[in-house]
């Protein structure tokens, strides 16, 4: 029986692209189905309510699932939810780097699917939340 590949964020950055977005929550790429058309409707309400209104509030920055953020290193997991948004304090403190957001960000909204089970989202969320305590200084 062979291992699992364990991959880095480098390797997600640099994989061929086959069509589907990947994550990689725990060194093992995971393939993103493409959204079901509710899916996609809900997150483009949630998404443009955010961007309205941290725009209007000149709070920061929206961003979709295209956008990942590296949330822990050696091993690295790298994220992507369906909508985030980061503040313009955490964005102006960020180093510049062309690849992932190397923070869990302050909002990350994921729209649960239907064939998501209770304890992989569970799984999810807890992920999502204790990289933000890491990032913030908190955990």
């Amino acid at each position: 029986m062979t291992a699992p590949t364990l991959l880095t964020a480098y390797n997600l950055l640099y994989m061929p692209k086959d069509g589907y977005r990947h994550e990689l929550p725990e060194r093992h790429l995971v393939k993103m189905t493409s959204a079901r058309r509710q899916h996609s409707r809900y997150v483009a309400h949630v998404g443009s309510s955010m961007r309205q209104h941290v725009a209007a509030h000149q709070l920061g920055e929206v961003s979709s699932a295209e956008t990942s953020f590296m949330l822990e290193s050696d091993p690295d997991a790298v994220r992507a939810p369906d909508a985030a948004s980061v503040t313009r304090d955490r964005i102006e403190q960020a180093e510049e780097v062309p690849d992932y957001w190397h923070f869990a960000p302050d909002l990350a909204v994921e729209v649960i699917s239907p064939n998501e089970t209770y304890t992989e989202v569970e799984h999810n969320v807890f992920h999502w939340l204790d990289s933000g305590h890491k990032g913030s200084g908190r955990g």
